[in-house]
């Protein structure tokens, strides 16, 4: 399911009872709807499900016929990064006769990915790249550092940070997912991660801004704190409900100071935490998952032209491979380094 919309609903709540959640994203405009992609894999991630699906390459009708595996790869790419591993294209269209042209479509919408189009057949190079890819990100779990909670806020209020910039931003090199308090309230602290009951783990908690939060959910983050949890962001003023509301605002407000007043970074510096991936050149996104004792990177160059590029992994003591989806070839890195503070 595509679990949002214009209702009246928690976007993430509806995305962690779906068997595969589902994003989206348009080949003709590349920010409409791409926030969905980070909302389907975050209730994937934190409720252990492995697949993540795309409404993939909607078009409108001044895209359909014209986009083709060269226009379309890079933006697919970047859903990959995001946390998708199983596109559903829009639209692969039924052609139940022979020579009938251009046959079934959706009306005006959709690139028209079927084999009536004029690259299909040639098309096969791609869809095997694809098919290499998700199947390596299917496996094992993500790696995600850092989990944003969402505000209890009115539900089209708090999905604001899925869809516009985050508050705090995540420094360069740390991923993130999207959690809602209902999820936080499974949540406990081992060594000094978050665990989800889901296994999934993360090494921070960040609270996006909100004034207002129940007192339910402060006391779970001042139990998770005292467990030794890092939590980083503005500390909440006064309970949203009316439930007792004198009671739970006073309540509110002496435990919020049990939430440290400092920045992500300095957070991030002080539980010692290293990036977990750097390029030197913009425009490298990535992903990582694990896969039994591995460290997987999905790394993709999304600035349009050809580039030369160190990457930084915060692995070590491990001898590092490139895979090629396009070709499904796998060899040894000949120049490589590990670095004394544990990275490659």
């Amino acid at each position: 399911i595509e679990p949002y919309g214009g209702g009246n609903f928690n976007h993430l709540e509806i995305a962690r009872d779906a068997d595969i959640p589902m994003g989206e994203f348009w080949t003709d405009a590349p920010k409409r709807y791409g926030w969905t992609s980070k909302l389907a894999a975050s209730a994937a991630h934190a409720h252990g499900r492995k697949f993540v699906g795309a409404e993939a390459f909607t078009a409108a009708p001044t895209s359909a016929w014209v986009s083709h595996p060269r226009s379309m790869k890079s933006q697919g790419d970047l859903a990959f990064t995001q946390g998708i591993n199983r596109f559903i294209f829009h639209t692969f269209v039924h052609q139940p006769w022979e020579g009938v042209l251009p046959g079934m479509t959706m009306g005006p919408h959709g690139m028209q990915g079927n084999r009536n189009n004029t690259w299909f057949e040639m098309g096969s190079a791609w869809m095997t790249y694809i098919a290499r890819c998700q199947f390596l990100l299917q496996q094992g779990r993500a790696s995600m550092d850092l989990c944003y909670l969402l505000s209890e806020d009115a539900p089209i209020g708090n999905s604001a940070p899925m869809r516009e910039a985050l508050e705090p931003a995540p420094p360069r090199g740390y991923d993130y997912d999207f959690i809602t308090p209902e999820t936080l309230m499974a949540m406990s602290v081992r060594n000094g991660e978050l665990v989800l009951p889901s296994g999934m783990t993360y090494r921070a908690l960040v609270l996006t801004p909100s004034v207002g939060m129940r007192l339910e959910v402060v006391r779970k983050i001042a139990e998770l704190i005292s467990a030794g949890a890092a939590v980083v962001g503005p500390r909440p003023v006064r309970s949203p409900g009316l439930e007792n509301y004198h009671e739970a605002d006073r309540e509110v407000a002496r435990l919020a100071p049990t939430i440290p007043e400092r920045t992500l970074p300095q957070t991030l510096k002080e539980i010692g935490l290293q990036p977990d991936a750097l390029f030197t050149a913009p425009g490298v996104e990535y992903i990582h998952r694990r896969i039994s004792e591995a460290d997987v990177y999905f790394v993709t160059n999304q600035s349009g032209e050809a580039v030369s590029f160190d990457g930084d992994f915060r692995v070590s003591g491990r001898e590092p491979e490139l895979w090629f989806p396009d070709t499904g070839q796998m060899s040894t890195v000949p120049v490589y380094r590990t670095a004394p503070e544990g990275r490659t």
